[in-house]
């Protein structure tokens, strides 16, 4: 027996949607950040995206849209730099990478973060860097928030191009 891992329940029509089954979001697009912030645009309109480390978000962000049809969001960037070990043994558990990935969408979702990119780097075990990106996303996805992945000498793009919304070259 295939275990998938998650059961979406609509409750009022007693309906349970595979997350597998659930609609496709296809390819990822490209996204090229130099420096710190980026713009892109969505059904024309332009959006300026304010990139912050997660571990430094503390308050509420407001998103702003202006007379031009430009928004303003803040997308958070999780990075493994310089807790590569700790990291690498948590997502190895399933039941701590499970935590982390709760613990990550509370934060985002409290915050109102629009995105998150993920940079991880020095992996020593692809395969649950894999598990927990490929477990993140759809949990990101169901309250709105996009995901990114950068891609580097060890996140291959792929293996990642239908997983995530964006990959960050």
């Amino acid at each position: 027996m295939e275990y998938f891992g998650y059961v979406k329940a609509n409750v009022l029509d007693n309906e349970y949607i595979l997350r597998q089954d659930m609609e496709s979001y296809g390819e990822a697009k490209e996204l090229f950040i130099e420096g710190g912030n980026f713009t892109f645009y969505n059904k024309d309109v332009k959006t300026n995206v304010v990139l912050k480390n997660m571990l430094e978000i503390e308050e509420e962000y407001v998103p702003t849209i202006n007379e031009e049809n430009q928004k303003e969001e803040m997308w958070a960037v999780l990075s493994n730099n310089n807790i590569e070990e700790y990291l690498e043994s948590v997502i190895k558990d399933y039941e701590q990478r499970q935590e982390l990935i709760t613990s990550i969408v509370r934060k985002l979702n409290k915050n109102n973060i629009s995105g998150l990119i993920l940079n991880l780097q020095n992996i020593n075990d692809y395969d649950s860097t894999q598990k927990f990106i490929q477990e993140l996303t759809p949990r990101l996805r169901e309250i709105g928030i996009c995901v990114g992945v950068k891609i580097n000498d060890e996140i291959k793009e792929k293996d990642f191009i239908n997983i995530v919304d964006y990959l960050v070259k």
